[in-house]
């Protein structure tokens, strides 16, 4: 025999719940049809996929920083995506991309941090839509003591004699800001150069104040013309203050001219200058010699007076000479250079230079 199962109307199921019917007023399990099935259920939406640079910016205080954060969606076609900040004011939403997704699409939202505070600064960032859900994510930066100190970049005893201690640079450091540092703190690494004296660590220099470091450099060594020589790096921090850093370098040598670089007088065309004198001196307690005067990178417009350095050999302490005059050919800058070499002296490298220029007219 066929068994019939009756048709559960959904006002039959209402009427029998509202009956008391079944235990404690419940409506059957065998009579309810859930309203979707679990794998029918919609996927995850919104989500932040990428925050770059990922561990943040580290900047000043008041200089500005930005990011670039990626929306990614998992799921179906988005709502209009809304995207806020919380957590910290320094950082803004500066401009998106996001205004609705499709299944796996993507978009950006693009911050800048521009911090107020020493220190940690976080904030949290939301998107959201609807459908699409809600997405949020942790951005970070870290802000810096706006500096204020200041010194030139670079600190150049270029060719010192080698054995020697240079005679002094003094620098100056400037506080460019409208406060008194802390306390300063002076770092130079170790090496060829060293702090002779120094009014700067330990104090603290006002509005516009300024204290002192002078150096000196012994040079142990000789390296190729262009070849480098030694370096080091020179920095002065306060709190507040902030930090400045110059580049201290310089060569050693054995011979070396008493300039390394000169510009002529402006020079009428077919005139010819007064002469300049180079002097080429030995810096050492030992001969050096026979020299050679390489003139390849003399230049048309410049006339070589007097040479009594190519083919000698200089005693120590010794001095010889060059004399250049300039002679232009046609208008505008010219450049030229004298390089004079001589055979090693051990592990020593002998070898000097000097350039020129000048502007016909």
């Amino acid at each position: 025999m066929t068994r019939v199962v009756p048709l559960v109307t959904a006002s039959a199921i209402l009427g029998y719940a509202a009956c008391g019917g079944g235990s404690g007023g419940e409506v059957p399990d065998a009579l309810v049809t859930p309203p979707f099935d679990a794998t029918d259920a919609a996927p995850a939406g919104l989500a932040i996929q990428a925050v770059a640079p990922a561990g943040g910016h580290t900047i000043a205080i008041d200089e500005q920083a930005h990011y670039a954060v990626t929306i990614a969606n998992a799921g179906v076609q988005t709502g209009t995506i809304t995207a806020s900040l919380s957590g910290s004011t320094d950082f803004m939403i500066e401009s998106t991309s996001c205004t609705t997704l499709a299944p796996s699409g993507t978009c950006e939202v693009r911050l800048r941090l521009v911090p107020s505070v020493i220190g940690a600064i976080d904030a949290q960032l939301a998107v959201s839509a609807t459908p699409g859900g809600t997405a949020t994510g942790s951005i970070h930066g870290t802000g810096l003591q706006k500096n204020v100190l200041s010194l030139v970049d670079r600190i150049d005893f270029r060719g010192r004699a080698v054995g020697q201690t240079s005679a002094p640079i003094p620098v100056t450091v400037t506080n460019t800001g409208t406060a008194t540092t802390g306390p300063l703190a002076v770092a130079l690494a170790a090496g060829r150069f060293s702090i002779q004296s120094d009014t700067c660590a330990g104090q603290s220099v006002p509005s516009l104040g300024t204290c002192t470091i002078t150096l000196v450099y012994a040079p142990t060594g000789t390296a190729p013309l262009g070849s480098g020589g030694d370096f080091a790096n020179l920095s002065v921090s306060g709190t507040p203050g902030g930090i400045a850093t110059s580049t201290v370098a310089g060569y050693g040598a054995t011979i070396l001219m008493d300039e390394w670089q000169y510009l002529f007088p402006n020079t009428a065309i077919g005139s010819t200058s007064a002469p300049r004198t180079f002097t080429l001196t030995n810096t050492q307690a030992f001969s050096i010699g026979p020299l050679t005067t390489d003139t390849q990178f003399f230049g048309t417009s410049f006339v070589l007076q007097q040479d009594t350095c190519h083919g000698t050999t200089l005693a120590p302490s010794a001095t010889c000479t060059y004399a250049v005059a300039f002679q232009p050919t046609a208008t505008g800058l010219v450049a030229g250079a004298i390089y004079v070499t001589a055979p090693d002296v051990g592990s020593l490298r002998a070898s000097a230079s000097v350039q020129y220029g000048g502007t016909g007219q």
